[in-house]
């Protein structure tokens, strides 16, 4: 649902039933969705090239029914992220962190998987850095590896523009604690696939704590 001032509201309702039908005839809602969940870059990532190559649509509408690579899903507003996590936190404490942690990683582990297998990203000379673009593309920011250890099987990476961070900054405010439970549970669930060993990820530095950037290495 978008949201509009009251006096843009009236401005872009349909006037009469013959311009509503135009407007149907016009949009194409699967199109329409693709804009606003993959805006255009300069750049785009070598997995939503590799996806688009084999699904054609990374997002698909269908009787009601949104999904993404024929997964159900839903589009939650990052503030609505953001409110669920304050909550948590005020109800639960430390508890609500290990709550986001471990939902994500079983997310990060299930759609790693599948990933890395439909792409044979082990065998690829980039496979970690496009595996690890998941992250980007579920609207989290772009990840950059800094270091990368092949035999330890181990990385550190940043998130330079977190949005979650960047949201909970600018609803809540900052905050003594690390606050991204969810993307490293999610990143230690991908790399726990791709690395066929235990990972845990622990979030070193965040931009809710006043740090320039969000930092990432396996624990």
């Amino acid at each position: 649902m978008l949201f509009f001032p009251n006096n843009r509201r009236n401005e872009l309702k349909p006037k009469d039933s013959k311009e509503i039908n135009l407007l149907k005839e016009k949009v194409n809602y699967n199109t329409l969705l693709q804009m606003i969940i993959n805006p255009h870059e300069k750049e785009e990532s070598e997995l939503r090239q590799l996806l688009i190559k084999k699904y054609k649509r990374l997002y698909q509408i269908e009787k009601g029914v949104l999904t993404f690579l024929d997964i159900p899903v839903l589009i939650t507003p990052m503030n609505v992220i953001v409110f669920y996590s304050f909550i948590l936190r005020e109800r639960y404490k430390e508890k609500s962190y290990k709550i986001f942690y471990d939902n994500a990683k079983e997310y990060g582990k299930s759609l790693g998987n599948r990933i890395q297998y439909e792409f044979d990203l082990k065998h690829h000379p980039h496979g970690l850095r496009i595996l690890m673009q998941l992250i980007g593309m579920l609207g989290f920011g772009k990840v950059e590896i800094t270091s990368y250890n092949k035999e330890a099987k181990s990385i550190t990476f940043n998130i330079n523009h977190n949005v979650f961070a960047k949201e909970y900054i600018k609803v809540l405010g900052g905050h003594e604690l690390n606050h991204d439970f969810y993307i490293a549970g999610f990143a230690a669930g991908l790399l726990e696939e791709f690395f066929e060993k235990p990972v845990d990820v622990k979030e070193e530095r965040c931009m809710i704590t006043g740090a320039p950037a969000c930092i990432f290495k396996t624990v």
